[in-house]
């Protein structure tokens, strides 16, 4: 219990280490499309301060001092959900689950990354504020004092494609002009939104790729529905006689007897992984009880003679190929083999190979030690029962049952879920910040433009298409990007998170690229339906007044 404890610990800690980069990156966005606004907003009240005198540094120090006062605030808030309540959360949710805690949550307050953070989120807004507002002030203070003109529009590549630019509708072909008139705009929101939905993707894949681990190792690849183990005193004719006695217990259908060991496995890297060798009494029938299959191809692996069988991980931690040698270190004698294959497997490691090539590699005889057993049915009871049984036997000092195994690896990795689902709602949050903010600058900056529009008769569901349609192309964008994004961004994670004893499935379900997708344009579309009522309050003759 305190060694899975400690090892769930870790893989927080690991996650902590990469998700918080992410969310810094979108966070700069969000920070320098609000302070440009901002900028570009009072560039008037800039001017008129210019115009009397003063230097650009004071000016722009009320933008960094607003800039300043905002993050810090925000930070202090940062601070104490990030210190006091995700964590209550988590550990919550880990009594709740996992495991019976015998104390409270103490907090370990660590100043350094509580500074670090702070730190970190002014030096972000700070470089926003600083670089929105040097481009504006570096105009005279006449052209500040007049509004910022509306940017004209260009012709756009699609234009010279006349097969297609001359079958788009009216309102298509300026959608798609005023995406790219406002090319500062466009980056931000496909870039914000991109991100958002990569940590969201990320977050699902993880849950999936735990999930799966576990469904595949105890569902796919062990067969066996449990083993016991035969105490040292024992011997063979012994060993025969408690197969025997398996055999005739009602609730075993069938068994194969094996020889077991545990050692340090090396290769050509400086690494010594802990190892379970297994060799099987019957080549023939281990195919009921393990499912040997080509960790690529997906092909069955028969063991050869002269060669043994690797499971998936340990080659990537010893750089090993088929066809290397293998070192095998057991009570502090090394033994050397001829890696013939690398098997599918997600939980230890594993070597299988033949008693002829067991007999030669250790030159000892070939002696039992655990048998491994089928149930006619698994349930609670049978095994209790049988487990009693069996440990009343002399020479048994172990018995486990898969299904029991795989339940308490289902239950350590379902830690890993609490975690990812708070990243996924805590993503999704940040998307639809990220959309309000793009959206809300969108429709504030093109108020004159929306006026205009509607006194030339534009309905209202007509500005509306005018305004969302953009946002609607540039989710979809973003969403794309973001999906991409998402591939390499959970993979490293993956990578990451994995200790030497386990590997998490690599690749991401087709249900999280939709999750994802949906999540991010549910959030467009709810966006779109709140600033309804902001598009149906611009006034129209607000255009007439327009100095332009």
């Amino acid at each position: 219990g305190v060694v899975s404890y400690q090892s769930d610990s870790e893989r927080i800690g690991i996650i902590a280490q990469v998700f918080p980069l992410m969310f810094f990156l979108v966070a700069a966005l969000v920070s320098l499309t609000t302070m440009t606004r901002m900028v570009e907003e009072q560039r008037g009240q800039s001017g008129t301060l210019r115009a009397l005198g003063y230097s650009r540094g004071l000016v722009m120090m009320q933008y960094i001092s607003y800039a300043l006062m905002a993050t810090l605030v925000g930070s202090v808030f940062g601070i104490f959900f990030g210190s006091y309540i995700f964590p209550r959360i988590i550990y919550g949710l880990y009594s709740l689950m996992m495991y019976d805690l015998p104390v409270s949550m103490i907090y370990c307050l660590d100043v350094w990354i509580f500074v670090q953070s702070i730190l970190i989120a002014v030096v972000v807004t700070l470089v926003a504020t600083i670089a929105a507002c040097a481009k504006e002030l570096m105009s005279v203070p006449a052209i500040l004092m007049r509004p910022k003109a509306i940017k004209q529009g260009k012709r756009i590549l699609l234009e010279r494609l006349p097969m297609i630019w001359t079958h788009l509708k009216f309102n298509q072909k300026v959608t798609l002009r005023n995406m790219f008139r406002y090319k500062k705009r466009f980056l931000m929101s496909v870039i914000g939104i991109s991100g958002c939905t990569a940590l969201m993707l990320t977050g699902f894949g993880i849950k999936y790729s735990v999930t799966d681990m576990t469904a595949r190792q105890f569902g796919d690849l062990w067969l066996y529905d449990g083993y016991v183990m035969y105490s040292q005193d024992y011997e063979t004719n012994q060993a025969e006689n408690l197969k025997e006695t398996l055999k005739k217990n009602e609730a075993i259908t069938s068994t194969l007897m094996a020889r077991t060991e545990s050692g340090m496995a090396g290769g050509n890297s400086d690494k010594q992984i802990e190892t379970n060798l297994l060799c099987p009494s019957s080549l023939n029938r281990i195919d009921s009880y393990f499912k040997l299959q080509d960790a690529k191809t997906k092909e069955p692996l028969e063991i050869e003679e002269d060669k043994i069988i690797i499971t998936e991980k340990l080659p990537e931690l010893l750089d090993l190929e088929v066809g290397d040698t293998l070192s095998f270190t057991l009570k502090n004698q090394t033994y050397e083999m001829v890696v013939g294959a690398i098997t599918e497997n997600y939980l230890e490691h594993y070597i299988y190979l033949s008693q002829d090539y067991y007999t030669k590699v250790f030159e000892q005889p070939y002696q039992i030690n655990a048998t491994y057993f089928n149930l006619g049915e698994v349930d609670e009871d049978i095994e209790n029962t049988l487990g009693k049984s069996l440990m009343a036997e002399d020479h048994i000092y172990a018995v486990a049952f898969t299904d029991t195994i795989g339940g308490t690896f289902v239950s350590q990795m379902n830690s890993i879920s609490i975690v990812v689902w708070v990243l996924i709602i805590s993503a999704g949050l940040l998307a639809f910040v990220v959309l309000y903010n793009l959206t809300n600058i969108n429709v504030n900056e093109r108020l004159t433009e929306i006026a205009t529009i509607k006194v030339l008769g534009f309905r209202n569901h007509e500005v509306y298409d005018y305004v969302f349609r953009e946002n609607i192309l540039l989710s979809v964008l973003g969403t794309i990007l973001g999906l991409f994004l998402g591939i390499f961004l959970h993979h490293y994670i993956m990578r990451t998170v994995e200790v030497d004893s386990v590997m998490f499935v690599r690749s991401i379900r087709p249900i999280s690229y939709l999750y994802a997708a949906v999540l991010t344009m549910l959030f467009t579309t709810l966006i779109n339906h709140f600033m309804r009522k902001v598009l149906r309050k611009v006034d129209m003759v607000s255009s007439l007044k327009s100095v332009e």
